[in-house]
């Protein structure tokens, strides 16, 4: 059998064919028929024994070719199955499915060694088709990649998604039509490929592309030189150049030469040590414009830790940082004025401080405050109002010096700081801004004149803090302002000890209504004979027990300036009509109340029915009640105290007017008020007996309030000699400590019953 074997390979390494073999065997056939024929007809000449040899011929040629014959198809069923068996492995380790289907889809053959892949159990996938077990639009794919590769002879790259049990899977799909196909019935093999993870990476890929390309920030990729590699569409927005101009290019196209070149070697220190840096630059446009950049270079490496490229992130931030600039100067300046504010104010101020307690400095801090620069906005508008502000504020600037600082506080308040300024240095400084805002200002068509008033608090006798020093010198500016205006005042340690006081009365009398303090006396006002009690004037008092006995002129105005007036009028309101009403239920003969009304509180919309629901609730006829105002709130606003005037007067409640003479009416306006009474201040009465200017004054009053059908009453009468006077002049109504004090509910009674012979019944 070697012998065989060792043809066999001979054979095998010859390339001899089945053919050729076939060949072979015939020609040595016949060689063996024919040639070993002639040797026995030449050598064996008795039949029987040539008989025996062809017969031993025959058996020995049928043994051989037999054997030859085995050998032959042993050897060939060992290479196919080898081959086979090549075949299958090779198959098998294509990790695609693979299919044979005709041109409709029909399944004829699989082969998969991954079955969870398929779309359908193996026994039931063939003879069925495409349509039978993909989902429609799936089938449709495979039925086009089949026409194509019936056209073309292959298909590729066509893919389907199929919802298997594992989750969604992609698949690749491949077609080559089989070149011994039948042409009327071709069959092709279809290579299925998953590629969901590769979908899943492509995805996470376009998403990270879109990202970059679609990222509101300037994104650019460059190689270890900084030449551009890719930048993203934010990148040609901002720069205004195009793809083809920047790429290869190095950033130093875009240099403005105003980043530092500090700023480009740090960088680059750091990208060259692998690290990540980042800063601003200062770059310029293709168009040549500017703009500030915030940029983010990290170095790009590979898995082995090699740097390949620089990745720059990139934000415009020129409007931010215009931005920034704004809101620092919104919080540092005023808009209107463009002075230093409050805060940076204080920041000079704090400095300032320092440095004087440092080195045994002085300074100066000025209050400044325009007077009456309300009654500007009222009448020609905040308009005008606010460039006279700008005006005033370029004025101030000039008249200092540079190391001065003026701040605007808000309306038309300014402090003023001055370093290194004594008191008469202060005092020449004061009296310059006074001359330079005395000069009239002329805003659009108008020229305005206006003043203010100064105080000036001086380090460190007045403070040795900011607050104290601020407080203090506003202290002082609210003196100016009491003295007349249009003039400066320095801080005195009277006017800490009267701010003092005017901030404990103002905390105490917000708890003085819950605690009793406040009560009511009743000064009687009496007929010019003085034989009859007529009336008397509610007035207020307040007992604190730690100030004792705190003065209405004192206490009142305090009142008005923290909002107290109004709860506290309203009290004096109701005790004083119910005090009327109790007198009468008493058996006493009805007088008119007479109460004083603030200005917070005469100018209150509610105030009509304020008062009638006192009076409904308590039960006293509305023409027992008079409400007492002053010649200057009524003229303030002459308009609106008519309407209210009126309001009241239909309501069946009287009104006098209280201090005339004092304040500045107008005759016109006089006649126009809902009046009954005027009555004459004490100033005038206090030397009528002596004073020939303030007789006149009277007697003219008297005689214009009977010409305009009103009554008199005169205040402050002490004496008999002015008693007289009033008589003479013909005064109807008498008020004064020659009569009597203001008295207490009950003392009051006792006057009343000695005056009026009342009818008491207590």
């Amino acid at each position: 059998m070697s012998l065989f074997n060792k043809f066999f390979r001979f054979c095998h390494t010859c390339g001899l064919t089945p053919v050729s073999l076939a060949l072979v065997y015939i020609l040595i056939g016949l060689l063996w028929i024919f040639g070993s024929d002639y040797v026995l007809a030449i050598n064996i000449r008795d039949s029987l024994i040539a008989n025996q040899f062809e017969l031993g011929k025959g058996v020995f040629f049928v043994l051989t070719t037999g054997t030859i014959l085995y050998a032959l198809l042993r050897s060939w069923r060992k290479q196919l199955l080898k081959a086979h068996n090549q075949i299958s492995a090779t198959l098998n380790a294509i990790p695609d499915l693979l299919f044979e289907v005709d041109l409709e889809g029909t399944y004829y053959d699989y082969h998969s060694p991954r079955i969870h892949l398929l779309a359908a159990p193996p026994q039931t996938l063939l003879g069925k088709t495409v349509r039978d077990i993909l989902p429609p639009k799936a089938a449709q794919t495979c039925l086009l990649a089949l026409q194509e590769a019936n056209e073309k002879g292959f298909s590729y790259d066509k893919q389907i998604e199929l919802l298997l049990p594992q989750g969604k899977t992609w698949f690749e799909l491949s077609v080559s039509k089989k070149l011994e196909a039948d042409e009327e019935d071709p069959r092709f093999i279809v290579l299925s490929r998953d590629i969901t993870q590769r979908k899943k990476i492509e995805e996470q890929l376009l998403k990270l592309s879109q990202a970059v390309e679609q990222s509101p920030n300037m994104i650019v990729i460059t190689d270890l030189k900084a030449n551009i590699e890719y930048a993203n569409a934010a990148f040609f927005k901002t720069t205004g150049y195009a793809l083809d101009e920047v790429i290869g290019k190095n950033p130093q196209l875009f240099h403005s030469g105003k980043t530092p070149s500090a700023t480009y070697a740090n960088m680059w220190d750091h990208l060259t040590r692998g690290e990540n840096w980042q800063g601003e630059f200062i770059n310029r446009r293709k168009d040549g414009t500017e703009y500030i950049e915030f940029i983010h270079i990290a170095p790009v490496r590979q898995k082995d830790g090699k740097i390949t490229h620089y990745i720059a992130i990139k934000e415009d931030i020129s409007e931010r940082r215009k931005a920034e600039e704004h809101i620092h100067y919104l919080v540092n300046f005023d808009p209107l004025t463009g002075l230093p504010n409050r805060i940076q104010m204080d920041d000079h101020l704090q400095y300032t401080l320092n440095l004087a307690k440092r080195n045994d400095g002085i300074f100066a801090v000025l209050f400044l405050d325009l007077d009456r620069f309300k009654n500007i906005n009222d009448t020609l508008g905040h308009s005008i109002g606010d460039k006279l502000l700008v005006e005033l504020a370029k004025r101030l600037t000039v008249s200092l010096r540079d190391q001065d600082t003026v701040s605007r506080m808000g309306g038309d308040e300014f402090i003023i700081l001055l370093p290194g300024s004594d008191a008469h240095g202060t005092v020449q400084v004061a009296q310059k801004l006074l001359n330079s805002i005395a000069q009239p200002f002329l805003i659009e068509e108008y020229q305005l004149s206006i003043t203010a008033s100064i105080g000036i608090a001086l380090y460190p006798n007045d403070g040795v803090d900011i607050e104290m020093l601020s407080k203090n010198a506003d202290t002082a500016m609210y003196r100016a302002k009491e003295e007349g205006r249009n003039s400066y005042c320095f801080f005195t340690p009277e006017m800490q000890a009267n701010a003092q006081r005017i901030l404990q009365l103002s905390n105490a009398l917000r708890l003085a209504l819950e605690r009793n303090e406040l009560h009511l006396v009743y000064q009687p006002q009496l007929c010019a004979s003085g034989e009859r009690v007529v009336g008397a004037e509610a007035l207020l008092r307040w007992q604190h027990p730690e100030f004792g006995t705190v003065s209405p002129a004192e206490f009142i105005p305090i009142a008005e300036e923290n909002g107290m007036i109004l709860s506290i009028g309203e009290w004096v309101l109701r005790t004083a009509i119910f005090q009327a009403k109790k007198w009468m239920d008493s058996g006493y003969l009805p007088l008119i109340i007479a109460v004083n009304i603030s200005a917070l509180q005469f100018r209150h919309p509610n105030l009509p029915d304020l008062v009638t629901n006192i009076l409904e609730e308590v039960g006293l006829p509305p023409e027992y009640l008079e409400l007492e105002l002053t010649e200057s709130i009524a003229m303030h606003n002459p308009q609106s105290a008519i309407s209210i005037m009126n309001a009241l007067h239909e309501r069946g409640i009287r009104m006098s007017i209280d201090d005339f003479g004092t304040g500045y009416s107008s005759l016109a306006y006089l006649k126009k008020f809902k009046i009954y009474k005027l009555k004459i201040d004490q100033s005038f009465v206090r030397d009528i007996s002596t004073n020939a200017e303030d007789k006149a004054i009277v007697s003219a009053i008297v005689h214009m309030a009977r010409s305009l059908g009103l009554q008199t009453i005169a205040e402050g009468v002490e004496t008999i000699a002015q008693l007289n006077h009033l008589q003479e002049q013909g005064c109807d109504e008498i008020q004064g400590y020659y009569y009597s004090k203001p008295l207490l509910p009950e003392v009051f009674e006792l006057f009343l019953k000695e005056h009026n012979h009342s009818a008491a019944f207590a």
